[in-house]
């Protein structure tokens, strides 16, 4: 059978569609990681290059894709295809944000938040929340931060102001005053965990935490570490690792720690 050549705008464009991730490892196990491998003829009829017809995947589920064998069932070529589709889907949704220019950035309309201010008439501690921040190119006015009154012994922690996020950063949610406690008293809290009285993730925050959430999985997997899917800290997963993932991923943006979570942004 005379093989029929699959023309290269159909090769490219599976392959930036899949962003060399294999749909199977993505439909299986929610596997993002860039794989060498093939693009398959799901019909497996090598005459047919029609880009309906075409799947990346990756060496060992291309292999197991085309073996016929009698002792398990095969995967149908309607899963691969839903596979297929959860995938471009994803990847869709993740596509970079484009970088701006410095005039685009210039022309922000915005301003930071108040810090928190306390009054003591007695024995205490008043820690003020830090005011929000504004990235460079957002709009509006960061939250102010929290503030307290001590009359007698005791402590007061107001929790941080919102941030706004700017067109090239993406600000973790407004700590709480339990969380900014936790610091006080020397502790460490777990990666990822809103305490009460947390503000909420603007859309574009949430969207890159979870696919690092995803990334940090990956890690602890591979590493024989399936406790700290659980509770981990910042630090159990290296920073350079969480950026090379992002890279291999084609994506333009990066991580960086701030505190026990990561402020994302466009170098």
């Amino acid at each position: 059978m005379v093989r029929a050549p699959i023309p290269d705008s159909t090769n490219e464009a599976i392959l930036v569609k899949s962003r060399r991730r294999c749909c199977i490892c993505f439909g299986l196990k929610r596997d993002l990681g860039v794989k060498s491998g093939q693009i398959a003829h799901l019909d497996r009829n090598n005459k047919n290059p029609s880009e309906d017809n075409l799947a990346f995947l990756c060496f060992d589920h291309h292999d197991e894709y085309d073996s016929k064998t009698s002792q398990r069932k095969g995967f149908l070529i309607g899963e691969v295809k839903t596979y297929r589709e959860q995938l471009y889907n994803y990847n869709s949704s993740c596509s970079p944000t484009p970088e701006l220019t410095h005039l685009e950035i210039s022309q922000a309309l915005a301003e930071g938040g108040r810090g928190g201010s306390g009054e003591i008439f007695g024995d205490g501690t008043v820690v003020g929340g830090r005011g929000g921040r504004v990235g460079a190119g957002g709009r509006g006015r960061g939250g102010d931060g929290g503030g307290g009154i001590v009359h007698g012994s005791g402590m007061v922690i107001g929790g941080d102001g919102g941030s706004v996020d700017g067109t090239a950063i993406w600000y973790p949610p407004a700590r709480s005053g339990y969380d900014l406690f936790l610091a006080e008293q020397g502790q460490v809290p777990d990666w990822g965990v809103v305490y009460p009285g947390y503000g909420g993730m603007s859309g574009g925050y949430l969207e890159r935490h979870k696919l690092v959430a995803s990334i940090r999985e990956k890690f602890f997997l591979s590493q024989g570490l399936p406790e700290k899917l659980f509770a981990s800290k910042i630090d159990d997963v290296p920073i350079s690792y969480i950026n090379s993932e992002l890279e291999a991923l084609g994506l333009a943006w990066r991580a960086e720690k701030e505190g026990h979570w990561y402020v994302y942004y466009i170098p």
